[in-house]
C-alpha cells in the first residue's frame, strides 16, 4: 500500500497531532468504519459543521448531520459570516471546518481556522483526515463516496464468507 505524505498547508498540524501518531502505524487501514464511526460522534456531539456551499450542506444531510452552516453566502461578506459563527458558538465551543481540499478550499480552511482560533474556537479535524486519506477532493461528493464505500465493504465480506 502506498502512503498519504503530508508535507504543508492546512495538513501540517494534523500530521503532528496525536491522533495522527496513535494512528501512524495502522493508517492504512482507515476505511468505512472510522468514517463510519467519525459521523456517529458528529451527530452525537452536535458540533458545528461549517461548509463552503449549499450541495455541501445537501450531502451532509444525507448522512444525518445536522447543525450545518454554510460560510459562502451570496451578498455576505465572508468576515460577516464568520462573526455570525462566532457569535453562535460561544468561546471555548468546537466546530468542524469541512471545505473542498482544491486550492480554494484549502485557502478558506486556513482562514477560517486562523480567525476562529483567534477567537478561542477549536476545531475538530478528525473527519478532515479521515477524507484526506480517502482522497476525497469534494465534500458534496461525500454521500455517494460513503454510499461506494459500503457497498465495496458488503462485497468483500460476500467474498471472504463464500471463500470459506
Amino acid at each position: 500500500m502506498s502512503r498519504v505524505q503530508i508535507t504543508s498547508g492546512p495538513f501540517e498540524m494534523i500530521k503532528n497531532s496525536r491522533k495522527f501518531k496513535r494512528r501512524r502505524n495502522s493508517i492504512e487501514v482507515i476505511g468505512k468504519k472510522d468514517l463510519e464511526e467519525e459521523i456517529k460522534n458528529l451527530k452525537k456531539s452536535n458540533q458545528l459543521i461549517i461548509v463552503e456551499g449549499d450541495h455541501d450542506k445537501e450531502a451532509l444531510q444525507k448522512l444525518g448531520l445536522e447543525n450545518i452552516f454554510v460560510i459562502n453566502k451570496t451578498g455576505i461578506s465572508l468576515y460577516n459570516r464568520i462573526e455570525e459563527v462566532v457569535n453562535r458558538l460561544g468561546r471555548k465551543e468546537k466546530c468542524v471546518i469541512l471545505t473542498d481540499f482544491d486550492k480554494k478550499g484549502r485557502k478558506l480552511y486556513d482562514l477560517l481556522k486562523k480567525e476562529f482560533v483567534k477567537q478561542g474556537i477549536k476545531i475538530n479535524n478528525d473527519i478532515r483526515f479521515i477524507l484526506l486519506k480517502k482522497r476525497l477532493s469534494h465534500i458534496e461528493g461525500l454521500a455517494n463516496f460513503y454510499e461506494h464505500l459500503k457497498n465495496e465493504i458488503y462485497k468483500k465480506r460476500n467474498k471472504d464468507f463464500r471463500n470459506r
